[in-house]
């Protein structure tokens, strides 16, 4: 059973990253990666998301509890994320060990009157492994569908969290991400999965970089003062979440395809 669309775009996302992946750049491929042609795990069972749910003291979005039920985590989560937890490691940013995310904050009070600090110390961490990077969920700014506001948070973008209506949108944000900088090398492979889309959207949503994320080296990053850790180099406020809406339409025939990547067919 497939959940919420996820099963055919994260496939899709599989195919197009072991395509176009580099020794060089990326490092080595995990054999079981390139055996099953699939950056996931096997799915998190409903009683592993309910114990999850239970011990983190809140119902998932609905999103999220979806891409669950079809991968009990995710490598490769954009080209700064590089791997996104199960349910198992699903934990408040203020319980984990990258806490100084929200110590190092702007501090800036949003237009709804929250502070940067105060969003920081009450999201859920999504992220396992970055590059100064973290993907969190925030608990409580729930849209009409039950999905959270969703934040990537980086220690040298200079911009503060970037929000996102929900999990469901940080992943087609990643995807776009990671689409802009990369084209998969196997023609067939994009021509086999060219029906797959972000579930639940008519097409991929505009890189939130602009397709050229700034990527300093790891040893020019800056730090908190205070601790010596990597920080949110905030310059501006984050930008207005938009206001909750109806679902995104879907085509007749289902799911629309995302947009082709330049050089490669979407023709089945």
């Amino acid at each position: 059973m497939d959940h919420g669309g996820w099963r055919p775009f994260l496939e899709r996302w599989s195919a197009e990253w072991i395509a176009g992946h580099d020794p060089e750049r990326d490092g080595p491929l995990d054999e079981d990666v390139r055996a099953g042609g699939w950056l996931g795990s096997a799915p998190a069972t409903p009683g592993a998301v309910a114990a999850a749910e239970a011990r983190l003291g809140r119902g998932l979005p609905p999103s999220l509890r979806a891409f669950l039920l079809v991968t009990d985590g995710w490598r490769e989560a954009g080209p700064f994320i590089h791997r996104l937890a199960g349910a198992d490691g699903l934990a408040w940013l203020a319980d984990t060990d990258e806490s100084h995310w929200i110590g190092c904050s702007g501090g800036e009070a949003d237009e709804d009157g929250t502070s940067e600090a105060e969003v920081l110390g009450r999201s859920l961490r999504l992220s396992l492994e970055g590059d100064a990077a973290v993907m969190l969920l925030d608990p409580e700014h729930v849209d009409d569908r039950g999905e959270w506001a969703a934040y990537w948070l980086s220690s040298w973008s200079g911009q503060g969290p970037e929000r996102h209506v929900s999990f469901r949108d940080l992943l087609a944000a990643a995807y776009a991400s990671f689409r802009s900088l990369r084209e998969p090398s196997a023609d067939a492979e994009d021509a086999r999965h060219g029906s797959a889309a972000v579930p639940d959207r008519p097409g991929p949503a505009p890189c939130p970089r602009g397709g050229r994320p700034p990527c300093p080296a790891v040893g020019a990053l800056p730090v908190c003062p205070s601790s010596g850790t990597p920080r949110c180099a905030r310059r501006r406020r984050p930008r207005p979440l938009p206001r909750p809406g109806p679902p995104p339409a879907v085509s007749e025939g289902g799911l629309e395809p995302p947009r082709p990547i330049k050089g490669t067919s979407t023709s089945s």
